[in-house]
This record gives structure tokens, sequence and C-alpha cells, in this order.
């Protein structure tokens, strides 16, 4: 069989010009602009995609995310990094003699700084700060529609309208936890505010870090102010109307709009109360709090009675107690329905609770730690306040509507017990309680 002539040549010269043949085809292929308009290709790769999607000047802003996936199924499939930062590049002035992309959000600066990742997020549950009060990231868009309009408080305390909101789809997520247990989960490419001391002169300045950069040591900022809460209560009839008659139930007068002495009783429910199936529950040593957990039944639920009984002590140094017991099927729903039922280890705060304005939270919060919240002292000092569950979500809630009122604790996790403590100390802290929470008891005030 003929194979042809076998030159015979060194190795070295062999891929000496063969990588250099390859290398000045790259170069002038990819990374040379063409004389004749100074475009590289990728340049007029991401032209052309924009221009076949529609995005003329005259049309709306899109996400860079869906044009860098444009390029790379059609185009340049060589990485989503290169496309982005050369359609960076395309809309920074001081980059290009002309700009030939306009850009909208953070596209880096003459000083160096970063621009923003084309897509980054956080998870779904993530409660965000609106005129609506906390609200889930995925509920501020209705059925996934790209164009919002929400008050969303921002950097500095500021409130600004979001105009924008998009699901970027399922990524791999990080979790962030602080020393004190707050916690954000996102893509390693979310940006968080970072607090950098400076050793020589004290100064603190703040910076922009993605997830992925953090380390521990870090400072991470938490906005802790008290801006933008709702005005209107929150209306029950879509809670109200979920619960149809039933033959042979009694019906009863339902709140209309979720105020102080309703959430008190969810607190405190969420605290003391026991949910079974035809009975709800409530027990408390005889006192202050069980008189207040009484008056604001009978003025929210006027035509329901509660079944109080008095019970003797169980056990050596116990109290006499009160079990009041709910056996209206009709408010028990209700109750259901506003979001408190089933085992304390699952229970949530109710959403319509986070949608309140400030004195309704107030109130819930209060008869929360009335029921399960702890003075600790040390002969006259006050050291702190605690709140122990099992429920390590419902804590984390509860820590986030502590910030709202300034009110800075720590989350904490005793294994031994697999039990977790919510713990409220410093004097700033319990002043902020004392004055805008509080207690109903004269014990715990």
């Amino acid at each position: 069989m003929e194979l042809g002539n076998i030159k015979v040549v060194s190795i070295v010269e062999q891929m000496t010009s063969a990588y250099l043949d390859y290398s000045m085809s790259v170069i002038v292929s990819r990374a040379l602009p063409d004389v004749r308009d100074g475009f590289k290709p990728v340049h007029r790769r991401i032209l052309y995609a924009m221009d076949q999607m529609g995005l003329q000047s005259s049309k709306t802003f899109r996400k860079s995310a869906g044009t860098v996936g444009e390029v790379l199924k059609l185009y340049h499939p060589h990485g989503d990094v290169a496309v982005y930062d050369s359609l960076v590049r395309m809309a920074q002035p001081w980059s290009m003699r002309y700009p030939l992309v306009l850009g909208q959000g953070n596209f880096g600066s003459q000083d160096d700084d970063p621009p923003a990742a084309m897509r980054y997020c956080v998870t779904g549950d993530t409660l965000v700060i609106t005129d609506s009060g906390l609200l889930p990231i995925s509920q501020l868009s209705q059925s996934g529609v790209e164009d919002v309009s929400v008050r969303v408080l921002s950097k500095d305390g500021q409130t600004n309208t979001a105009s924008k909101w998009w699901d970027c789809g399922e990524f791999s997520t990080w979790s962030v936890r602080t020393q004190r247990g707050y916690e954000v989960t996102g893509t390693s490419n979310h940006p968080l505010l970072v607090a950098e001391p400076h050793a020589s002169d004290g100064r603190v300045t703040l910076t922009w870090k993605t997830i992925a950069q953090l380390a521990v040591g870090d400072y991470v900022v938490l906005d802790r102010s008290s801006n933008l809460w709702p005005e209107q209560s929150v209306a029950l009839h879509s809670f109200s109307s979920s619960v149809p008659p039933k033959p042979r139930v009694k019906q009863h007068a339902l709140p209309e709009a979720l105020d102080e002495d309703l959430a008190f009783i969810l607190g405190a429910l969420l605290a003391e109360g026991t949910f079974r199936e035809e009975v709800i529950e409530f027990t408390n040593t005889l006192g202050d709090f069980a008189e207040h957990f009484i008056q604001s039944w009978q003025r929210v639920f006027p035509t329901c009675r509660l079944h109080i009984f008095e019970r003797k002590p169980v056990g050596y140094g116990k109290k006499p107690f009160l079990q009041i017991q709910v056996v209206s099927q009709h408010v028990i729903a209700f109750i259901k329905a506003l979001g408190l039922s089933g085992r304390s280890a699952q229970r949530q705060i109710p959403e319509a609770i986070l949608r309140s304005p400030r004195l309704v939270v107030a109130a819930f919060l209060r008869g929360l730690f009335e029921g399960d919240g702890a003075v600790e002292k040390s002969g006259r000092s006050l050291l702190r306040l605690s709140l122990t569950a099992s429920n390590r979500l419902m804590l984390r809630q509860v820590q986030t509507l502590l910030l709202r009122f300034g009110i800075v604790s720590s989350l904490n996790e005793d294994r031994t017990r697999k039990m977790h403590r919510l713990l409220i100390s410093g004097y700033d802290n319990l002043l902020l309680f004392a004055r805008d929470i509080g207690f109903t008891s004269a014990v715990k005030s």
C-alpha cells in the first residue's frame, strides 16, 4: 500500500510553526479590531444578536444575561464571561470613543469599580422590606411579570421604587451566616455590603463583595432603620371568605382587619397555643398575660365564648394555671386560615403579620415574648431577654422583625437540647425593646 512521502522534521519546529499559525489565526479572527469599523468579532456578534432580538434604542431595557445567552447560543460558544465583559465595555463611555450600547444599572466606573454581575439572585423566600411589609422576594411580581412598581428600602435607609423583577432560574447557592446568626442565601456572585475598618486611622469604608469573595472576619452591613412600614392594616376578607359556612356550625362575627388585639392573640397562640383538630387551647398561669389574652379575645371575637378552666398545680413548685379553650369550629378554621396550625416545631409567623404596620407587629411580638420569652437577671442587673424554640426558621423571622425596630439579637443553637435561643442584650437593644414592644405582665416589665 502506498503511504506517500514521509518528511522528517523536528518536533520543535513543527509545534512552533503550528502554534504560531493558530495564534495568529486567533489574534486576527478574535482579538484584533477590524480596521474598517474598529469592531472585534465579539462586538459585531453582540450588536447583531441585539438587533435580531429587537433591542433598538426605542425599546425597553432587557437583562444582560438574555443578550449574553443569545450570543452564546448562536455565535460565540466560548464562555459567558468574555461576552459579558465585552458587552460592559460597549456600554462604558470611557472605554470606547462612541458608546455602542445604552446600559441601565451598574456598569462600573472610571475608578475601577467593577460592574454588577449579569445575573445574581437570592432564594425566593428571602424577605424584602416594601411599603406592603416584609414580603418574600418571589412574591414581588404577580405571575412572574417582569415590570413591577414596588417601593423598597434601599441602601442608606433610602426608599426607592423597584421597576423590574426577574426569576433567574435554578443555580447553585451559597449560604452566609454572621456571628449573630443572621443568614442570607444566594448565588455566589450576589453582592453584599461589607464594612472594612482601617487599622491606621480607624476609618470604616463600605464596599461591595460577592458572596464568593467573603471571608471569615468580614463585617456584613445590616439595615436596622425603621423606615418604610405599611400604613394600612391587612384586610382579612380573603381569609374569612376562605372559611365556607357549614351546616350545624355556628357562624361568628369575624374581624375585618388585623389590628393590635388580634396580633397579640396570634403571638400568644404561637408561643403557648396547642392546636388540635377541633380545639385550640391556650394555657398559662393566672395573671396579667392570661387576663390580657381574654380581654383581647372578647374585643376581637365578641360572639365567641372562651371555655376557661382553672387547674391545680402539677408538680412541686408549680402554680395554679388557666386552661383556655376555643371550640368554635368557625373561629378555629379562621385562625388556621391566617396561618397558625400544627405543631410548634413547624409553625411560622403568619404572612399577614409580616405585612402589617409597625404597631400591629409590635403587639404580635409582645404576645410572643410574653409567652415564650424569658427575662434573665443576675442580682439587680438585667442581663438579657431570651426566646427559646425548636423551630429555627420561626426564630429567624423574629430576628428579622426585631431588626425592623432597630433591635439587634443573636441566634444560637443548643445542640445538646436540640433547641435554638434568640438573645437580646445590651443597653440600647433592651431600651428599644422596652419602649417599642414591651410586656403586658408587671413581672416581666
